[in-house]
């Protein structure tokens, strides 16, 4: 019962909070997977209801967003191109039902993904009005994800790779430990790379622990693709957040990167199954041929037809038997494959707007340290999804993804605009 109380105040918790701070809301999106798994492995209750946590996130989302149209915040302003071009992909994708081999498929893989659709890549960016806002998501995300990574760690039974889900009989099944690990990625590159000031500088001492538990968490899970992925995005990004001026920044740089080494080679040991195959480098080149093996069986199909290599196959068409019959885990392929050139051009730009957003909002907050350490957080996490992608997941199964293309982008027009309206203030005074 006592896990029952946690997961009811953790809920609660979230609504007041959203009712004061609507931008508390990305924390709980950014959990939402970890926070449903924790609570299905330690009662029975919330396996039998599995999808009672995403309605009572999706509320959360809702009544933000609510609160901010009752308060006039800009809920659609500062809407980015790359918005634009992922709304445009997902309308294209659905539109290729119409030529798709197998259309029952795709209604069925639509009707399950569409909620994550519409509550992840559409209503997260729109809780962003202004550079403040991400900042107060983010706040949230660091207690919110750090309770959830040690309730999993020490609270949650686990099989030789995910969490262990309690069954309402004996009979128990085992968690998705990729999204698992996926939180614990966001999570460590909020600790790691944002700037804390003020009430927040106690995160600044706790900030190795935290990415140690992240790091334990995705070695516990199995995810190699997480654990090695969190740790290149961090090394990343970590000169952009702390901007390198001077020799003494270089060392202090050097020392953090190899203290980040140090926790992962720690983590690896303590925590992974070390002698499991799937560490050993041989099954993990395996693992990675068979999956661009299954994308070019894709890709065999999608090149005899001249009209598919222009449209596309049609949305979902890897699940169909008479071609590969799922999805084969290298997302920027499967778009290739299933919405041919048009898709895969409307993909690759919103990557390269994504991309110069993060160059252009980097020469408008090099000089202050809090606004540089949100961009480097909300950076590595797209690059993090990013990577992943070319390893694991569909476009579907790869929200967050895309969301932070809008947000990256939201953040660069939200920046712009303060800065124009600094100018213009600066400009009446004189």
């Amino acid at each position: 019962m006592l896990s029952v109380a946690v997961y009811i105040l953790i809920i609660i918790c979230l609504f007041l909070s959203v009712m004061k701070y609507p931008p508390v809301a990305l924390a709980a999106l950014l959990c939402l997977f970890a926070l449903k798994q924790w609570a299905q492995s330690v009662n029975a209750f919330f396996s039998l209801h599995g999808t009672l946590t995403n309605y009572l996130v999706a509320s959360i989302v809702i009544v933000a967003l609510v609160v901010m149209f009752f308060r006039n915040k800009p809920i659609l302003a500062s809407y980015p191109p790359a918005g634009w071009l992922v709304l445009a992909l997902f309308s294209y994708s659905l539109m290729s039902i119409l030529w798709v081999s197998n259309p029952e498929i795709t209604y069925k893989v639509w009707l399950i993904e569409l909620p994550y659709i519409i509550t992840i890549i559409l209503l997260s960016p729109l809780l962003i009005s202004s550079t403040e806002s991400i900042s107060e998501g983010l706040m949230a995300f660091l207690p919110l994800g750090t309770l959830l990574a040690l309730l999993l760690l020490f609270t949650s039974k686990w099989t030789d790779r995910g969490v262990e889900l309690m069954g309402i009989s004996r009979l128990r099944s085992q968690g998705n430990p990729l999204a698992v690990a996926e939180m614990a990625g966001y999570l460590m590159s909020a600790v790691v790379l944002l700037n804390f000031k003020g009430k927040w500088r106690t995160w600044q001492f706790l900030r190795w622990f935290i990415a140690a538990a992240c790091l334990a968490l995705a070695a516990k899970s199995g995810s190699r693709g997480q654990f090695f992925t969190m740790m290149l995005a961090a090394a990343v990004y970590l000169p952009m957040s702390r901007r390198i001026t001077n020799p003494l920044h270089v060392v202090v740089l050097i020392v953090g990167l190899t203290f980040l080494a140090i926790l992962g080679d720690w983590a690896f040991h303590s925590f992974s199954t070390a002698g499991d195959l799937r560490w050993q480098t041989a099954k993990m080149q395996q693992d990675v041929s068979g999956r661009f093996t299954a994308a070019f069986k894709l890709l065999e199909v999608w090149y005899k037809s001249p009209s598919a290599i222009m449209f596309g196959l049609g949305n979902s068409a890897s699940f169909d038997p008479s071609i590969i019959g799922f999805y084969p885990h290298v997302v920027p392929l499967e778009i290739l494959g299933e919405e041919g050139i048009v898709g895969f051009f409307l993909f690759l730009t919103s990557i390269g707007i994504t991309l110069r957003s993060i160059f252009r909002s980097y020469k408008i907050v090099r000089f202050d340290s809090s606004k540089r350490g949100i961009l480097a957080v909300i950076g590595a996490i797209f690059s993090f999804e990013l990577l992943l992608c070319l390893k694991q997941g569909s476009m579907f199964g790869s929200p967050y993804l895309f969301a932070f293309m809008i947000i990256l982008g939201k953040y660069e027009l939200l920046l712009v605009s303060e800065q124009k309206q600094v100018a213009r203030l600066a400009s009446d005074a004189i």
